[in-house]
């Protein structure tokens, strides 16, 4: 999968802001994650930023916690993207198991990773487990102890995202947010800009290690594009 970078959608009470602490993790393992602000209380209007976003990087992975990787996963089931990430997916609402919000999932024909936790109130552990299998090519891991939030254990995340994400090259460091919240046009072209700048900073970074003989030192890890084994 030639996805390099991963765009980023927040929860429901979080903001692109909220996102920096993934951003940052992703950046030390090699992934170039950027924050999205969506609009709230609204999925058809975000899932459009998700699709101007997409239209400036089309090779970017898509994903985001909560709300954001819902809204990711109803782009993922009208259009192909090169891969998904769910973090803490909603799967119904809290004390309601019997609203799944997984309808589209058979839609998706990504890889998709989804990491959550085992006491999420959102995603009650075997109703995830069983959803999971409507995926086509899906990698699911949880977490004992956790919740909703997975800020605790967002540095092993990190970690499982960029074993997931094989790429010819690795960024050293990413840390963007794109504020669309006016206007949708705008967030093309930002996209289009910040990744401008991340494939400078690629060619730089390549430049480098090519000087001191060490290009193997940056090689992506071993793993496959999330399919299940």
């Amino acid at each position: 999968m030639p996805a390099h970078a991963l765009l980023l959608g927040h929860g429901a009470s979080g903001t692109a802001a909220s996102m920096q602490p993934w951003v940052r993790s992703l950046a030390a393992h090699g992934v170039a994650g950027v924050a999205l602000e969506l609009p709230k209380s609204n999925a058809d209007r975000a899932a459009e930023v998700f699709k101007r976003a997409l239209a400036g990087e089309p090779e970017a992975a898509i994903g985001g916690h909560s709300y954001g990787g819902r809204v990711a996963s109803l782009l993922a089931a009208a259009q192909p993207v090169a891969a998904l990430v769910l973090l803490s997916y909603p799967l119904h609402r809290p004390g309601h198991p019997e609203e799944l919000r997984t309808d589209h999932w058979r839609r998706i024909a990504c890889p998709v990773l989804l990491l959550s936790g085992e006491r999420d109130q959102f995603a009650t552990l075997d109703l995830l487990q069983r959803e999971a299998r409507k995926l086509k090519r899906a990698e699911l891991f949880t977490y004992p102890g956790q919740r909703h939030g997975l800020v605790a254990v967002k540095e092993d995340a990190a970690r499982r995202i960029a074993h997931q994400m094989p790429r010819e090259e690795r960024l050293r460091y990413a840390d963007y947010v794109i504020d669309n919240s006016g206007d949708l046009r705008a967030a093309e072209l930002e996209t289009t800009r910040v990744f401008a700048l991340l494939r400078r900073e690629l060619e730089e970074a390549d430049g480098s290690r090519g000087e001191r003989g060490g290009a193997e030192k940056n090689a992506p890890p071993g793993g496959g594009a999330f399919e299940t084994s």
